[in-house]
């Protein structure tokens, strides 16, 4: 089953790991990044995938439509969890996402392997930056699709 979120709460835990995917880069559906890696870590964990590879500007499907939504939906899961210390995780399109969910929640600390901070054409001209070129015109089609709907 296609799900957004995988959460793995440990006994013994006292901290979270909230780990953010990135671009699938042609994989049909994209992995719980950092899933086999965190093994060793024995805390709890929140997996989170961007289905729609749009810079978690759609939400997850069946929890959340947006980006506030969603942070709404980390915040909840951090209440329930209640751990010590948060670490947002992520690497690309997730570092981005961890960096922009710890902010949001105003919790925790953003780890980011070379996140992709920005995908507005005027900036991505100016630092010449063409990377990811599908999924970014993807992610304005589907942004300028929800403006046109009133979603």
């Amino acid at each position: 089953m296609r799900k957004p979120v995988e959460i793995e709460l440990s006994t013994s835990g006292a901290n979270l790991y909230i780990f953010f995917g990135g671009i699938a880069a042609g994989i049909a559906i994209p992995p719980f990044e950092f899933y086999n890696s965190s093994k060793i870590i024995n805390e709890n964990k929140i997996f989170i995938r961007d289905f729609s590879q749009c810079w978690y500007q759609n939400g997850l499907p069946g929890i959340s439509k947006n980006i506030n939504s969603t942070a709404k939906y980390i915040r909840c899961q951090i209440e329930e969890i209640r751990p010590k210390k948060i670490f947002f995780v992520g690497n690309s399109m997730g570092g981005y996402a961890a960096i922009l969910f710890a902010k949001l929640t105003g919790n925790g600390e953003a780890i980011a392997f070379a996140p992709k901070t920005f995908i507005s054409p005027i900036l991505r001209l100016k630092h010449k930056d063409p990377r990811w070129k599908k999924q970014i015109l993807a992610t304005y089609k589907k942004a300028s699709l929800k403006i046109k709907s009133g979603t």
